[in-house]
């Protein structure tokens, strides 16, 4: 699992490239993290936090999200593969 820090905004399309074909989890809480292609975004709601999936992103390289954690989302982007 790889943190990409919200101070790292600014880096993460590097960053996320570099990992992109490797089986490592990419989180932060970076806006739009999952839009530019992360895997699981931390966002704040009020005084609490929530998380973001893209699917496409995670199934990728081969890791699986459950669908319990599915349904716990904010917001899940893609489509599952099957």
């Amino acid at each position: 699992m790889a943190f990409i820090a919200h101070d790292d905004h600014v880096k993460v399309t590097k960053i996320l490239s570099k990992v992109a074909s490797m089986p490592i989890l990419t989180v932060s809480d970076s806006p739009s993290f999952v839009d530019n292609g992360g895997m699981v975004g931390f966002v704040k709601e009020g005084a609490h936090v929530g998380f973001e999936i893209n699917v496409n992103s995670v199934e990728l390289v081969g890791i699986h999200i459950g669908a319990q954690l599915l349904k716990l989302a904010k917001k899940v982007k893609g489509i599952r593969i099957l």
